[in-house]
């Protein structure tokens, strides 16, 4: 008798392992693609919740959204996509970021710059934290909306205390990731 194995029971032996190991491959896949997307959720969570903290550390009278905060950054600007978003606010807020990367900045550095500007005087921040390059997918901004005291239900009944109700949105790769409301108010 001879030892080995005949042609047919390694075709045979290979197709057996290739059965095992195509679930176990998909298995492996999947739970990559999911760590990928966990992550990208935990850095839109991460950027909303900075954004809300940024919005705190402002005066509470100053407070208003980003609309109305940045738009002047695209008046005169070359870029035709961008050329209504200072007068019109959905197409402010279809382009409209505050995260930038270095090569945001280089395509578009008068934005930048105009943008920069506005955000260390509104901001107690001394300066612009420019964000790695992996972050380009990322869109965010900030609606700020008064609540009155005939709206708030009571919610301090003795004095009438101003409130606003601050909801930041953050995009990636323009779908709506996260959507973070929070609110602040005038007492003391």
């Amino acid at each position: 008798m001879r030892k080995g194995f005949s042609l047919i029971e390694i075709i045979a032996t290979i197709g057996v392992l290739g059965i095992v190991a195509v679930p176990f491959f998909s298995i492996f896949l999947s739970g990559n693609k999911n760590v990928i997307a966990a992550k990208y959720d935990l850095i839109a969570v991460n950027l909303a919740r900075e954004r809300i903290e940024q919005i705190r550390l402002q005066n509470f009278e100053t407070l208003e959204e980003d609309y109305y905060v940045y738009r002047d950054i695209y008046k005169d600007t070359i870029h035709s996509e961008l050329k209504e978003a200072d007068e019109d606010m959905e197409v402010f807020y279809n382009n409209f970021s505050d995260i930038w990367t270095s090569e945001m900045r280089e395509k578009y550095p008068r934005i930048f710059n105009k943008m920069e500007g506005i955000f260390t005087e509104k901001s107690l921040l001394n300066e612009y934290i420019e964000y790695p390059e992996e972050y380009e997918a990322f869109r965010r901004y900030a609606i700020v909306e008064e609540i009155s005291p005939e709206k708030q239900n009571g919610f301090i009944s003795d004095s009438p205390v101003m409130m606003k109700k601050i909801t930041v949105k953050v995009f990636f790769k323009d779908k709506l990731a996260v959507e973070l409301t929070t609110m602040v108010s005038d007492y003391k």
